[in-house]
């Protein structure tokens, strides 16, 4: 997991449907010695993983991503500069899973992640 390691939650919410979490990365953590030496930026596997976990601690469940759609990565997050992601999930529960619709925008409003995804709930 990455939470609390990687990155912290300093604020989560629901707005419409709309999970808006406020996050801050550990600039010293020893992924971004490997990813990339002399140039380091959060990994998109780590992206998705953070959406992930933090659908998980909104709604307090293990979920585990069925399918993603969409993914599309538009800007590097270097976490030096933009230490501060905000995650802008809007979400749709239906039965057994939870069907999403992300932004991942650093602290100057530009969007550097979007993600469609699907989550089925574990028991």
């Amino acid at each position: 997991m990455l939470k609390d390691s990687l990155y912290f939650i300093n604020q989560i919410s629901e707005d419409n449907n709309m999970v808006i979490a406020r996050v801050e990365l550990d600039v010293g953590h020893s992924i971004f010695k490997g990813h990339f030496p002399g140039q380091p930026v959060l990994p998109g596997a780590c992206m998705l993983q953070m959406n992930k976990e933090l659908l998980e601690h909104f709604f307090e469940m293990q979920l585990q991503l069925k399918k993603a759609d969409d993914i599309r990565f538009s800007a590097m997050v270097v976490p030096a500069e933009s230490p501060f992601l905000e995650f802008q999930v809007l979400y749709k529960k239906e039965n057994n899973s939870i069907q999403t619709n992300t932004k991942i925008i650093k602290q100057d409003a530009t969007v550097c992640c979007k993600i469609k995804a699907l989550f089925e709930v574990q028991d």
